[in-house]
């Protein structure tokens, strides 16, 4: 009842909204971040998770991190500050390899069937940003708008990951070998991208400091090949570099994200 009483003085009275939420200037959001990868299309890949000394099939329901944003309140409903975040995804492995061999100038390809978890990768967010309210709003609290636009760079997570392979016919579940591990060691280029980010927010005090923050964001995203990549299509590869250009790309060009947290303010 007190934090609603609050929040009934906070929009009757312009007092407090020219510095900001009771007068205070500053405010820094922390914020978990998360959305389901449906533009994409990563629910429509097979992907594969360990479970005792098998690998099942499972789905990528969840890109999840974390953000945490400075803003100063300059006037009456506007602020500007930075950005920054960090945010976990996964990219789906091909679904098998092929090991070549020659006799005389004949070459000849075996195929190995691969169910290989997903690899990791993190991204880095830095960017501006800018916060405004409608003419009826306060500086804040309530609800306000924002936009964020800078950079972004992507890693490849180098760890363990889980495999089996299969020799024989991939469709089938049976000739499948016991889950084992492999720590990778690929040279990943990082990935550079421009973005985009605009939505809603809306805070809810919690006391004279802290209020609760939930929102929408969404993500428009731009990626630059690098510089270094494989430019040899070689099907032997497990890997190439190209393909996970392409497929960042893919997973980070559109998404809408769901946002909570607590805004801290003085």
């Amino acid at each position: 009842m007190k934090n609603v009483i609050l929040f009934v003085i906070l929009s009757s009275s312009t007092a407090f909204s020219q510095n900001g939420f009771l007068g205070k200037k500053n405010v820094i959001d922390l914020t978990a971040t998360g959305n389901i990868p449906v533009i994409s299309g990563s629910l429509r890949e097979k992907e594969y998770r360990p479970k005792g000394t098998e690998m099942v099939q499972r789905k990528d329901w969840l890109d999840y991190g974390l953000s945490l944003n400075y803003l100063h309140y300059t006037r009456k409903g506007r602020s500007f500050g930075l950005k920054s975040a960090v945010k976990y995804s996964s990219l789906s492995m091909p679904a098998y390899y092929l090991t070549p061999h020659y006799i005389g100038y004949t070459r000849y390809n075996d195929t190995t069937h691969l169910r290989f978890e997903p690899v990791r990768y993190a991204k880095f967010y830095f960017a501006p940003s800018f916060e405004f309210t409608t003419k009826k709003g306060f500086a804040g609290v309530g609800l306000s708008y924002d936009f964020a636009a800078g950079i972004c760079l992507s890693f490849l997570d180098n760890a363990s990951y889980a495999y089996s392979i299969n020799e024989f016919d991939g469709a089938s579940n049976a000739n499948w070998s016991e889950t084992d591990y492999i720590t990778t060691d690929y040279k990943w280029p990082y990935v550079s991208s421009l973005f985009v980010q605009t939505g809603f927010k809306l805070r809810y005090p919690l006391n004279d400091r802290f209020l609760f923050y939930s929102g929408f964001h969404y993500t428009a995203m731009l990626s630059m090949k690098p510089d270094l990549f494989e430019k040899n299509y070689n099907l032997e590869d497990i890997y190439r570099n190209e393909d996970l250009y392409y497929q960042i790309q893919r997973e980070d060009l559109f998404t809408v994200n769901l946002d909570l947290g607590i805004s801290f303010t003085f």
